[in-house]
């Protein structure tokens, strides 16, 4: 997406700034990077929204979903997945943006669509470690190993797809290895918030994998019980265990206090002002026919065209070559 003005979408809508740009683009600032695409992802559906709303006049007004905007809590979110017309709106919105990826609102729709599927997936994969959800992390995984055989990741398109095959098949290879992975192995808990497990390497390297960096203090820790007492005070505090449970901090998740809803919704509302003000609304362009830079608003050559619109289909025929000719027939690599 950096020649479609995604990068172009950040910097006008100040999610970052042009020091901090290129550490967003390549995920080396993670936390910065998954919030822009939070962001954006969530800006670029709400337009979408509106349009579906303008061609096939679907009307929002249920009580639900808006009592659910009002307090987000598992009792309301419970009562809007129940209820019919909500059901319905979303439904329609599925519905619509089937037609989107078939090419309803050409051909920088569908690429957009693309973009807004691959955020969904690497968000969908951090919910299933924060939430251990061993069928959705395989799912996630290996829809990811398209994204990287697509755009020449060939180190993790190669593991992936062997991670793919691997889960596929743990049940074969090691009898009740899905059960064990289910009770806990992929994330931790290091607070008392639910869903908002840890996952586990990142848990490992934070925390124990830090005292064996220097032998003095391996020694330390290892001989002397107040270092060690010390050290799981710390643990405790900075999980948040420690602290008092009656408090609000204690069992909220920090996306759903009300300073970071208005920091949220004031990002969101920049970025859809920065899209249909400064830029191009990829929902609505001009030539159906032909792909947009959204920023520039110039359409990008034939051949730019069709190797970006076909990226999606090619790495998942890749991924599929790749366990059919390397892996079950066991050739080296």
């Amino acid at each position: 997406m950096h020649g479609a003005g995604y990068a172009d979408i950040l910097i006008e809508a100040k999610l970052v700034t042009s020091a901090s740009l290129k550490c967003v683009l390549s995920g080396k600032n993670w936390a910065l990077a998954i919030w822009c695409l939070r962001t954006i992802t969530e800006a670029a559906e709400r337009l979408l929204v509106e349009v579906l709303i303008e061609e096939e006049g679907i009307e929002i007004d249920t009580l639900a979903l808006f009592n659910l905007i009002e307090q987000m809590n598992r009792e309301h979110l419970d009562a809007a997945l129940n209820d019919e017309p909500t059901k319905a709106v979303i439904q329609a919105y599925l519905n619509f943006q089937d037609k989107v990826k078939k090419g309803h609102l050409g051909k920088t729709g569908v690429l957009w669509m693309s973009f807004l599927d691959n955020n969904h997936v690497l968000l969908m994969l951090l919910f299933a470690v924060k939430t251990n959800n061993v069928p959705l992390f395989h799912k996630c995984n290996s829809e990811m190993a398209d994204l990287f055989f697509a755009y020449d990741g060939q180190n993790y398109a190669r593991y992936l797809a062997w991670f793919d095959v691997f889960l596929t098949n743990l049940e074969l290879s090691h009898p009740g290895g899905w059960d064990l992975l289910s009770k806990g192995a992929i994330a931790v808990a290091r607070s008392l918030i639910s869903g908002a497990l840890a996952a586990v390497d990142k848990t490992m390297e934070e925390t124990f994998m830090k005292f064996a960096k220097m032998f003095d203090t391996y020694t330390c820790f290892c001989r002397t019980a107040s270092t060690r007492g010390q050290f799981f005070e710390q643990l405790l505090e900075m999980c948040g265990m420690s602290s008092n449970p009656d408090s609000s901090s204690g069992g909220m998740h920090r996306e759903l206090e009300k300073a970071e809803i208005t920091k949220s919704e004031a990002a969101v509302q920049r970025v859809m002002k920065a899209f249909t003000s400064c830029f191009m609304n990829p929902w609505c362009v001009p030539d159906k026919t032909r792909l947009y830079n959204i920023a520039s608003g110039a359409p990008v050559t034939r051949e730019v065209e069709v190797d970006v619109l076909r990226a999606d289909a090619l790495g998942k025929e890749m991924k599929d070559r790749f366990i059919k000719e390397r892996l079950q027939s066991r050739e080296l690599l």
